[in-house]
């Protein structure tokens, strides 16, 4: 379940209609009565707007030309940032990987919690 369909609403959906699907969720489920719920629509609302911001972008200035000389500290130093990036690589999967992982535990509550709630209406 994306940010959209939490929401009930097309993707890449107008701002308009983002906030006005919200708007009718969170009366729906008011803050004080379903906090959990309440955030998990709050975390749609922001995740949808932000596709509509536009992103910073950041400027790079690329080296002219290598330092010429090949002495161990420079082995050295392209070695440990070789061995940073790739660190830094894994931890950016293993992050996604718990991110996805808290994301369909609250599909899922998501889920639950919806069903029930229909079901005392219906009652």
């Amino acid at each position: 379940m994306n940010h959209w369909s939490k929401l009930g609403i097309k993707e890449n959906s107008d701002i308009k209609t983002i906030k006005s699907a919200y708007r009718k969720k969170s009366s729906e489920f008011s803050k004080a009565q379903y906090p959990s719920v309440f955030y998990v629509y709050k975390e749609a609302y922001d995740m949808c707007i932000a596709y509509h911001k536009p992103q910073k972008t950041i400027k790079t200035t690329a080296i002219k030309s290598e330092p010429k000389t090949d002495n161990i500290n420079t082995k050295s130093f392209k070695i440990a940032i070789t061995v940073a990036l790739i660190s830094a690589s894994a931890i950016l999967t293993i992050m996604a990987t718990v991110e996805d992982q808290k994301n369909q535990e609250n599909d899922a509550l998501m889920k639950k919690f919806i069903l029930e709630h229909n079901k005392k209406k219906l009652l």
